[in-house]
């Protein structure tokens, strides 16, 4: 199936409360990688703890495949967006993303002024022929 599907963005839920605490863009079977990495080492990581923890009370992470058949890129820009919106950088996700630069908040003030005319550079402005 993982070969069929190409690039995919998936989350990582807990069952008792549905709640997410992990986002990615994968391919193969990169979705069931962090369940397999939490079993064989003892790392630090609020991820991996996370998924002990669910293993431990006897339940299996939830994996879901949120999207599939994407080009890497739109895999890429929906998992940083995603990471963004649902803030997490300070627990699952350790890294905010692909092009988390281009993040630019989600306040209309922000917004406002990342559009303005006058934070972009200014084109000429077209020269109009007159035909005699």
């Amino acid at each position: 199936m993982c070969e069929t599907i190409g690039a995919y963005f998936y989350s990582l839920r807990d069952p008792a409360n549905n709640e997410l605490f992990y986002v990615g863009k994968g391919v193969g079977n990169r979705c069931f990688a962090h369940v397999a990495e939490a079993r064989a080492n003892e790392r630090g990581i609020e991820k991996l703890e996370t998924i002990r923890a669910i293993l431990a009370r006897g339940d299996d992470v939830g994996i879901d495949i949120v999207r599939h058949g994407l080009s890497d890129e739109v895999a890429l820009e929906v998992e940083a967006a995603l990471i963004d919106t649902l803030g997490l950088t300070d627990s699952g996700n350790l890294v905010r993303g692909h092009r988390a630069d281009r993040r630019i908040g989600f306040s209309m003030p922000l917004i406002e002024q990342a559009v303005s005319p006058t934070s972009r550079p200014r084109l000429p402005q077209p020269v109009r022929a007159t035909v005699p």
